[in-house]
């Protein structure tokens, strides 16, 4: 099991990234999801966490 530092923001988009693959929101809600988590993730052992964010909101594109 995985500590998160900020294991509010990992909850919340796995909630949105839940409610995305079931077809509840759209792909503009999810990328302001990933968006919005991928800027409150400002620890530098998370960093890995917001480059991934970061590359799958450009994805999403």
């Amino acid at each position: 099991m995985i500590n998160w530092i900020y294991p509010d923001v990992v909850d919340k988009l796995k909630k949105k990234c839940d409610s995305f693959l079931n077809k509840e929101i759209g792909v503009e809600e999810i990328q302001s999801s990933i968006y919005e988590a991928e800027y409150q993730i400002l620890a530098l052992e998370e960093k890995w966490l917001r480059e991934l964010l970061f590359d799958a909101e450009n994805k999403l594109n």
